[in-house]
């Protein structure tokens, strides 16, 4: 059976995608409209290596990733970043949410995971039921 998080698929990183926290390294940042119904709603995005969606850049995350990572998102390709789900965080109701691991607190980070996520669900697939 499908979970509701498979069910609703987002085409960005979600706090569900990070069952535990989660080295990633970037693969660029570059502004993008992520609007719908024709409007226009222009957020930085960070892109990922490997099968990781991309992660719109909230206020508290873009922060954090200056931090971590330096003071020009240009020179932020390459480098690692950990990511994991915050639970104190609570948004419109809801509890959890993306956050980064300081650079001072990479080194005190719990395991993290290394593998890359499961692919998309492809509607292609077998069906065992």
């Amino acid at each position: 059976m499908a979970t509701q998080n498979e069910m609703l698929e987002s085409k960005y990183i979600q706090k569900e995608d990070l069952a535990q926290p989660t080295r990633i390294t970037v693969a660029g940042c570059s502004r993008e409209d992520i609007g719908r119904d024709g409007r226009q709603d222009w957020k930085w995005i960070v892109s990922f290596e490997g099968q990781w969606k991309p992660m719109i850049l909230n206020v508290t995350n873009t922060k954090a990733f200056f931090n971590a990572l330096g003071a020009d998102s240009d020179d932020w390709k390459g480098k690692q970043i950990i990511l994991f789900n915050d639970l104190s965080v609570s948004y419109e109701g809801k509890q959890g949410g993306i956050r980064v691991y300081q650079q001072m607190e990479i080194a005190d980070a719990p395991p993290v995971q290394t593998q890359q996520p499961a692919p998309p669900f492809d509607p292609t697939d077998d069906i065992p039921f």
